[in-house]
């Protein structure tokens, strides 16, 4: 009862918003490997459901330079294209603590994601959400500091958290290509991006 209490409430939640029906339909709270409940995910290997609380359905993540393109996963990084209500553009954010969240793509399953010894210019890829190791816990590599809690009023910035500590990089995008560069101070529209909005 409690599962299928869970998926109302996100099919409630998805229905009030302006843009519902753009958002491809679950035909069940367990289907298949993207299963979304408001309490604690099970352990899961890569390419399963992350660990952590899933704070909402998968939407698209908007740069705010063109609120038309949508990021999504294409040959190994991510890039950014017209907004075409795929499940490659959809995102889960997955909620660990704070403000870090991990974001898991419908499509791939996979979750957004930096390499160890990141640096300016480098890739944003996808890869697995949780430690190889079985355990569930999760990859700092694919975890995301917003500054604020999900979804956002505005449009917010998103800096990676490898090590388990925030860095000065900002997902950064440059036409419909996808970096990471140093977070300016004040950022622009290149490195805000607007989280589980239609």
């Amino acid at each position: 009862m409690k599962g299928i209490a869970n998926f109302l409430a996100v099919a409630m939640w998805a229905g009030a918003c302006t843009n519902a029906a753009a958002v491809p339909a679950l035909t069940s709270p367990n289907e298949s490997s993207l299963e979304l409940r408001g309490a604690a995910m099970t352990p899961s290997s890569p390419g399963s459901p992350v660990q952590g609380r899933s704070i909402g359905v998968y939407r698209p993540i908007k740069s705010a330079a063109n609120t038309a393109l949508c990021l999504e996963p294409v040959g190994g990084r991510l890039v950014l294209n017209p907004c075409a209500n795929t499940a490659n553009q959809f995102w889960g954010p997955f909620h660990n603590g704070g403000t870090i969240y991990r974001f898991q793509n419908r499509g791939n399953v996979d979750c957004m994601w930096v390499d160890d010894g990141t640096t300016t210019n480098s890739p944003v890829t996808t890869n697995e959400c949780t430690l190889s190791d079985g355990t569930g816990n999760s990859v700092s590599n694919a975890e995301w500091d917003l500054g604020v809690n999900v979804p956002p009023s505005t449009f917010t910035t998103m800096r990676t958290h490898v090590g388990g500590h925030t860095n000065n990089l900002c997902i950064t995008a440059s036409g419909t290509s996808v970096f990471m560069r140093t977070c300016a101070s004040t950022p622009g529209n290149d490195q805000r991006w607007a989280i589980g909005s239609d």
